[in-house]
């Protein structure tokens, strides 16, 4: 079976939990002879070229900003024409309107709904910016996507019950819920922690996009409020002094030991989940948040948004704050810091659903079921 795979910004991962989930599947489907996989992102991450059933086809556009994606898919489709796999993978609801071009031309498409709605996060005491146009656009945007092209694909996954639910009625019928999974072997990075003057158990963490619907701003505020000098607030995740959001962060955090050591992937990020206090993920909306199923696995201690794909997935085996409410999520944080018992209290009970309400090769079973009954 040929399988292609569309819609992702970098392979191997650099970007987000999109990336990284395809990577494992693409990762189990390539022990199998049987499958040859071909993936098209918009650009490659490093200097791998492939296996022997593995292609990587990086998409080669002109980067305008807010039409790199837009360009990118587009080309895609035409290379995935010449490819004509059995099936094409097309990662995210906003990539959604190739979907009718793809279908006319033939070719038989499995679309992976990882989030429903994109959400206009209030920082720097205003949503009024015109930074935010993008985001105002993608709001719009995933509902056309949602109301009109999800229809056209041959089946549907979704990554939770909260996206089953938003769907109409005609993609529903044609949706399956298959969890995000990992199979995680971690190689640590011995050296990672001495580079940034951190010991085990001793930082706070974050790691992910740095977008205001993260809800780093949050956790900024929350953690500047707290009376743990000798516990640093580490923020994971690409930097850039230019970007609006990042300069407000960097103001936010003033004299707190908030620490950001910019992006880290595979090894060297799980080798600092691992040895953090605890992990944070204050975030404003999520598909399937993949650093909670990371941290999860590799037992460290979770506090999360209180938000229903949070909820819905992970029940009582993780820590929560209210949403948006910094307050809140400042007196969580003290709780948790003061109590180590409590702090890892629940770490067993994560780790158990990790492994098996969301094991990896239950959902991949799940997942090359939908392929096949697509062709």
């Amino acid at each position: 079976m040929k399988i292609a795979f569309m819609g992702l910004k970098t392979f191997p991962p650099e970007h987000g939990g999109m990336e990284t989930m395809t990577s494992a599947i693409v990762a189990e489907l390539i022990k199998d002879p049987q499958f040859s996989v071909t993936v098209l992102p918009l650009y490659c991450s490093s200097q791998q070229t492939g296996t022997e059933n593995l292609k990587v086809v990086p998409l080669r556009v002109r980067n305008i900003p807010y039409l790199r994606s837009i360009l990118g898919g587009f080309a895609g489709a035409i290379k995935v024409y010449r490819i004509k796999p059995d099936v094409i993978h097309l990662n995210g609801l906003e990539n959604a309107y190739l979907l009718p071009l793809l279908r006319l031309v033939g070719l038989k498409v499995v679309l992976n709904i990882r989030g429903t709605k994109w959400t206009l996060s209030r920082w720097g005491g205003s949503r009024l910016r015109i930074s935010n146009l993008p985001i105002l656009a993608g709001m719009l945007f995933f509902k056309i996507n949602m109301k009109f092209f999800s229809l056209w694909a041959n089946k549907i996954v979704t990554v939770n019950d909260v996206s089953l639910s938003q769907m109409p009625p005609l993609a529903r019928q044609k949706a399956t819920v298959i969890y995000n999974s990992l199979d995680v072997h971690l190689d640590e990075d011995k050296d990672v922690l001495k580079r940034h003057a951190l010991s085990p158990s001793g930082y706070l963490m974050f790691i992910g996009r740095l977008v205001p619907l993260k809800g780093v701003h949050y956790l900024i505020e929350a953690y500047s409020k707290i009376n743990e000098p000798n516990l640093p607030l580490v923020i994971v995740g690409r930097f850039d002094k230019n970007n609006l959001y990042h300069a407000y962060l960097k103001q936010l955090a003033g004299g707190s030991d908030v620490r950001f050591i910019g992006a880290y992937y595979s090894n060297t990020a799980y080798t600092l989940i691992k040895h953090s206090r605890l992990m944070v993920l204050p975030s404003e909306t999520e598909g399937m948040a993949v650093t909670i199923l990371e941290a999860a696995i590799l037992g460290t201690p979770i506090l999360t948004s209180d938000i229903p794909e949070n909820t819905k997935l992970w029940g009582d085996s993780i820590f929560y704050f209210q949403n948006k409410q910094s307050l809140e999520l400042k007196n969580q944080l003290n709780t948790l810091i003061k109590n180590k018992l409590l702090c890892q209290s629940k770490v067993e009970a994560a780790f158990d659903i990790a492994n098996n309400k969301f094991n990896h090769k239950k959902q991949m079973s799940k997942m090359l079921s939908v392929y096949r009954d697509c062709v």
